[in-house]
């Protein structure tokens, strides 16, 4: 069974799809939280199929898709994509106008990557981008390039955009997020392959005080890369997502130089599977202070190491890893604190398979550390 015909859904899900689609959505676009952007007008409607787009699957609809946005006023508003298969080969460029793109649900919309490298999304402005209810997948090898790519310049901060039910498939990064602050992602599966680098992937905001995206309800798997890969700076909220046989589930290791940043807060999620770690705190290219997380309330599933601390002692400082739940498998080991400042480990259950597993490791980098009221069951101490 090829990916085409894996993916394909009844088309009678089309019918509750659209419900939670854009289509009935309210007519103007929330206002982006900061920077002043204007409101796209959801009465300011064009189809894609109205400017030559055919979702037949083998007739390239990039030209289609690009008109359909360049018809749309400076204010913005919203591109419907109807039933179909739409092969896509070129980046669809927003120009930086507030734009909707709203497909009619996960089992209807499909498109179709044809392109090894190229991006197939790019929104270039600060005003908010938002993108709900359609499938990409690809029919090559994704070797580069992004689905969807957030991006609005050197500079600039892009505020408040959203990505909702969107699934994909086969990328080499699902979601590129530049200089994105206040971005929410939610309800998205996202399944990469040997090939991928992230499904999400945050970098080059160098704001300290910026930041502040979500992540919530998505599912990431895949046999390469990581599902989140944050380099930059700013908070991050990751909430109820499920990691399943990644590389790396999350990695948070920072890009920038000379600031100090804070707020990562991972809760309610599952990790399983991975090959190496579920989350990795790892020193990035230049020395920095990242402050204040949490890591409370998660699942971790038979990783050889559920979490990573990997750096010199003050870049990751004041962290709480609290109230979770680690299955070890034979010879892993649950935590490994090797560097990092005033790190709590309190009121986690550690239950292994078999005694051969450890619960926590710690070496002379790691400062100040609290180790304190966990449970060890069947684990070496």
């Amino acid at each position: 069974m090829n990916v085409e015909q894996q993916i394909k859904m009844d088309r009678r899900a089309f019918v509750a799809a659209v419900g939670a689609s854009g289509l009935f959505a309210p007519r103007s676009m929330a206002k982006p939280a900061r920077g002043g952007a204007a409101t796209a007008v959801l009465n300011e409607i064009q189809d894609v199929r109205r400017h030559g787009a055919l979702g037949n699957g083998t007739t390239r609809d990039d030209a289609a898709f690009q008109a359909a946005v360049d018809s749309l006023p400076e204010s913005g508003g919203m591109i419907h994509i109807p039933p179909g298969t739409y092969l896509r080969t070129e980046p669809t460029n927003t120009r930086g106008k507030p734009i909707l793109f709203a497909g009619s649900g996960q089992g209807a919309t499909f498109l179709k990557v044809g392109h090894p490298d190229n991006d197939m999304f790019v929104h270039s402005g600060v005003d908010s981008a938002q993108f709900r209810d359609f499938t990409l997948f690809h029919s090559v090898q994704r070797t580069g390039g992004a689905y969807i790519r957030i991006d609005p310049g050197a500079g600039k901060i892009a505020y408040s955009s959203t990505i909702e039910r969107v699934r994909m498939y086969g990328h080499y990064v699902g979601i590129d997020l530049v200089r994105c602050s206040d971005t929410r992602i939610r309800d998205c599966p996202m399944i990469g392959n040997a090939r991928s680098y992230a499904c999400v992937l945050l970098r080059n905001l160098t704001n300290a005080d910026s930041g502040d995206n979500s992540i919530s309800g998505c599912f990431f798997s895949g046999v390469g890369g990581a599902g989140i890969r944050q380099e930059s700076s700013g908070g991050l909220r990751l909430l109820d997502n499920k990691f399943n046989g990644l590389v790396d589930s999350f990695v948070l290791c920072p890009q920038y130089k000379g600031h100090t940043t804070s707020i990562l807060i991972i809760q309610g999620n599952s990790f399983e599977n991975a090959s190496r770690y579920n989350i990795l705190l790892q020193k990035g290219a230049d020395d920095s202070i990242f402050t204040y997380g949490s890591i409370i309330g998660n699942e971790f599933g038979y990783t050889p190491i559920a979490i990573c601390v990997s750096s010199d002692g003050n870049i990751f400082q004041d962290f709480i890893i609290s109230s979770n739940i680690f299955a070890i498998p034979e010879n892993g080991t649950a935590i490994v604190l090797d560097g990092g400042n005033t790190f709590s480990v309190k009121n986690n259950l550690f239950r292994g398979i078999s005694n051969s597993g450890d619960s926590i490791k710690r070496t002379k980098n790691e400062l100040n550390p609290q180790i304190e009221g966990n449970i060890i069951k069947n684990l070496n101490s």
